[in-house]
């Protein structure tokens, strides 16, 4: 009897190690795919290995070893993988836009995403994802805005209810400066994708480049309703406010919301202090600028000292926040040519047109 109990026990320890090492490339592949669910990567790239191991020619065990390696972040090996999948699939494109994507995002080399996107569209010359993706490349790394447009017109045409196309279609109208149909192609965007508050605030941008003030108040305070904790939005409602229609009472309204938001906001505090310039209540300028400059030296906030000193006519205390300013910005001491370069180089308005009346007269302390 324990001979017989023995003898089982060995034939069963037999057949398990057998089985062991007669599981399949399939089986392993099955293996691989369970432990990437699990997030176990590395556990899926043995499995995966072991099926090329024991069957070379299977496309899906390397494809599938490449995203693993893809989510290791493991970029050289990935690409291999990839690499491999395409020297044994020449002609499928979504490969060559899977490896195309990782060099994008995962290792910024834009040529071979390029060159890996238009083979994919060479292939398949309806495929939607490349198409976007390579005017995204043109649009957002390359410059090249005429070769975007084309894409992005090209996405539109295959996937005409599709809200992204027409998203990326207006940055490009954007950038071209067609304004017109910038606007047109974010209001399609939003019509298709009513839930994204960037959409209203970049046509709101638009419409205040084109002097449409009260369109650009609409969409800056639609989307402020969306997101009512957003200082950035806020602030471009504010500086509408102040730079461009000169009501101080409602910049003042939301640059304070901006700093209830965020306390160490300094350029909302810097904003305030202009505003209170104007309005001549020079004692909450000088506090606020003061507050700017506890949170960190700013040649903004020495600039407003500086104006409100000088319409005191206290001109030796301007001077020196002037040249304060200076030490900080450089670019100060050109004087209001400086300043607007400097607005120019950064593509920011700092400065309102009184704002900047008040700087000229300033600047005669140091003849400029």
């Amino acid at each position: 009897m324990k001979l017989l109990i023995l003898f089982l026990i060995i034939s069963f320890l037999f057949i398990t190690v057998s089985s062991s090492f007669s599981q399949t490339a399939e089986e392993y592949y099955v293996l691989g795919k369970k432990e990437s669910s699990l997030k176990n990567y590395n556990n899926a790239v043995d499995y995966f290995t072991k099926s090329i191991e024991l069957n070379p020619d299977y496309t899906d065990a390397y494809y599938e070893l490449a995203y693993n390696y893809y989510l290791l972040k493991e970029n050289e090996k990935a690409i291999s993988q990839y690499t491999k999948v395409i020297e044994m699939n020449p002609d499928k494109a979504e490969v060559y836009a899977e490896r195309g994507y990782f060099y994008l995002i995962d290792i910024h080399d834009c040529d071979n995403a390029l060159l890996d996107f238009t083979k994919a569209i060479e292939i398949k010359p309806d495929f939607y994802d490349a198409y976007y993706q390579r005017g995204y490349i043109y649009l957002y790394f390359k410059n090249d805005f005429d070769k975007g447009l084309d894409d992005f017109k090209k996405t539109i045409e295959l996937r005409p209810d599709d809200p992204y196309g027409y998203r990326e279609l207006a940055a490009v109208y954007d950038k071209l400066q067609d304004y017109r149909k910038a606007i047109d192609c974010y209001t399609k965007y939003i019509e298709l994708e009513s839930e994204d508050e960037d959409a209203y605030i970049l046509r709101g941008n638009i419409y205040a480049e084109l002097k449409d003030y009260d369109k650009a108040l609409i969409d800056y305070t639609k989307a402020i309703e969306m997101d009512p904790i957003n200082e950035d939005i806020y602030f471009n409602r504010a500086n509408l406010y102040r730079l461009n229609l000169k009501n101080f009472d409602k910049a003042i309204i939301d640059y304070k919301k901006i700093i209830e938001i965020n306390p160490d906001n300094r350029d909302a505090y810097n904003a305030l202090g202009w505003c209170y310039i104007h309005i001549k209540n020079y004692d909450k300028a000088i506090y606020n600028f003061n507050l700017s400059l506890n949170i960190e030296k700013d040649a903004n906030a020495m600039l407003g000292l500086a104006v409100i000193y000088y319409k005191k006519g206290d001109n030796k205390l301007s001077k020196n926040y002037l040249n304060q300013a200076i030490s900080i910005a450089p670019v100060i001491s050109e004087g209001i040519f400086g300043i607007e370069n400097a607005e120019k180089e950064t593509d920011e308005k700092l400065f309102s047109s009184d704002d900047k009346a008040d700087l000229k007269e300033l600047f005669k302390l140091i003849g400029k």
